[in-house]
């Protein structure tokens, strides 16, 4: 079991886009730990998210519980435009 800070350290991370292998560099960790945790946390695949859709992503971050502000960095783009695309979908906001 990881500690909070350590799990908002990986999120903080995956958020940046960065995939397993990266993550787990930047940690000193295997890239198999990280995989496990992700899947854990059902965390989609960093690289599928990339190829995917711009609406499929949005979606794939809103669902796996992504702020506005997070999903924003995540996909380039500002708040405000992610706040208008969740509100016209009658979507409540993501908290953590």
């Amino acid at each position: 079991m990881i500690s909070f800070d350590e799990h908002q350290e990986r999120l903080q991370l995956y958020s940046q886009g960065l995939n397993d292998r990266e993550i787990a560099e930047k940690l000193y960790l295997s890239s198999n730990a990280i995989f496990r945790w992700r899947h854990i946390n059902n965390l989609p695949d960093n690289v599928k998210i990339k190829n995917q859709r711009s609406e499929e992503r949005k979606l794939i971050l809103y669902n796996v519980g992504f702020t506005d502000k997070e999903m924003a960095y995540q996909l380039k783009m500002k708040t405000r435009s992610i706040q208008a695309w969740r509100s016209k979908r009658h979507l409540p906001m993501n908290t953590r």
